[in-house]
Order: structure tokens, then sequence, then C-alpha cells
């Protein structure tokens, strides 16, 4: 199994994107847990003038938490098909409010590309067999 090209593939991937999203949430807990959520909320952004505060809130409180939960998954190697859906989900929220905001180059620089090495993350470790 560890001679399979796709298993080495499937690893390096869920590893790389494991240890992203620990750093990733942990630079929103030291803005304190509360300040991502109210960055969204006092941000100068279509969404935080058209959404009622306490979705922002909500979105805000979840997201570190969910993404820290999820690179231990993938860090782990527990639950690994659902951890990368959850993340594909916050991908696309992401792609969601940039877009809705009109900033699209920040879509097409960053989260396009991640959105597609992590459709090929899913599909190597779906091919090598876990």
């Amino acid at each position: 199994m560890t001679n399979d090209p796709m298993f080495f593939g499937a690893t390096i991937l869920r590893l790389a994107f494991g240890i992203l999203f620990v750093f990733v949430a942990i630079k929103k807990f030291r803005m304190g847990y509360g300040g991502f959520a109210e960055s969204l909320v006092t941000g100068n952004t279509l969404f935080a003038k058209e959404l009622p505060d306490f979705l922002l809130y909500i979105y805000g409180y979840i997201i570190p938490a969910l993404e820290f939960i999820v690179g231990i998954m993938l860090l782990l190697n527990k639950k690994t098909k659902l951890a990368y859906q959850i993340i594909a989900f916050i991908y696309l929220s992401f792609i969601l409010g940039q877009q809705y905001d009109g900033n699209t180059s920040k879509v097409g620089n960053e989260y396009l590309p991640a959105l597609l090495t992590l459709t090929a993350a899913y599909y190597t470790y779906h091919k090598s067999g876990n």
C-alpha cells in the first residue's frame, strides 16, 4: 500500500491541508475567539451591511472551530472524506462572500486553486483505497 503513488499523493495532500487548516484556525484564535466574528460584523463589506449581525457572529464563531477540527481530523487520518467535504463547503462559503463583495481577484488567485487542490486530494484519497 505504501508503494502506491496514489497513497503517497493522498497522504501528502491530507497532511498539507491538515497543517494549513490548523494554522489558519490558530491565527483566527489569536485574534481572540470572538475577534474574527467581530471583524466580520464591523468590516466594510456588503455582507456586513446587509446580513443581520447575529448571522455573522454565528458564522464567525463556527468557522475557526470548524477549521481547527477538520485540520486535526486530517492530521489524525480520521473521517477524512467528511473533513474534505466540510473544507469544500468552507471554501464555497468564502467564494460566495468574495463574489458577493465583488472581490473576484481573491477568488481566482486563492480560493479556486485551493478548491481544485482539495478536489485532487479527495480524488487521490478515494482512489488510494482509504
